[in-house]
């Protein structure tokens, strides 16, 4: 993965605008999709307190509403994640074609005293080997890393909101903990691997 990820950015800048030639409708979709997906899933806490409340106050009428709520949420949830999934592994598809094309072509671009350098050993081992890792670290970890932002943000301004001392410490608290780990994660990992 690092020989991907360093060959990517010092010297396959063309092949790294691949992924998004002729494939940014596909990649805003489904970001937006990654955006809806977050709204529903802080929803959901919303239509369990409207459940709670009617089980409370015991009222046939608010239960029956709760019921076409959750019909509703579910069929509109279902159509997000289905559209979600479209749009990221059309996404995901025509990136990874896109730049294996590209890789492709500078391979058969260079002539055969290069094909015995190191160079070309990179392009080689990016075509065959480490197209699994582009698109599990690089592609699927981007977009996961977005969901989770666009949750975080979600479930904070929610917080802050509805009870804004306890929703602002809570957030305060979470960014701290993630530029704690970090700045630390690393170097806590390369003690913990090298402890007898």
């Amino acid at each position: 993965m690092k020989k991907s990820l360093y060959f990517m950015k010092k010297g396959n800048i063309e092949c790294k605008k691949q992924f998004f030639k002729g494939n940014r409708l596909n990649f805003f979709m489904t970001l937006l999709t990654i955006l809806l997906y977050a709204a529903m899933n802080i929803a959901m806490a919303f239509m369990l307190k409207y459940f709670i409340e009617s089980v409370e106050k015991l009222s046939n009428q608010l239960l029956r509403r709760g019921l076409i709520i959750t019909g509703s949420y579910m069929l509109t949830y279902a159509v997000i994640a289905v559209y979600m999934r479209n749009y990221k592994n059309r996404y995901l598809r025509t990136a990874l074609s896109q730049y294996k094309d590209c890789v492709f072509s500078k391979m058969l671009n260079k002539s055969i005293s290069e094909f015995r350098g190191g160079v070309s050993s990179r392009l080689i081992s990016a075509f065959s080997n480490d197209l699994h890792s582009i698109e599990n670290h690089y592609l699927i970890g981007s977009l996961d890393l977005i969901r989770v932002v666009l949750a975080f943000v979600a479930a904070a301004v929610v917080m802050i909101m509805m009870n804004w001392m306890v929703g602002l410490t809570v957030t305060v608290v979470c960014i701290i903990s993630t530029l704690f780990s970090l700045k630390y994660g690393k170097k806590l990992v390369k003690i913990v691997i090298f402890l007898p």
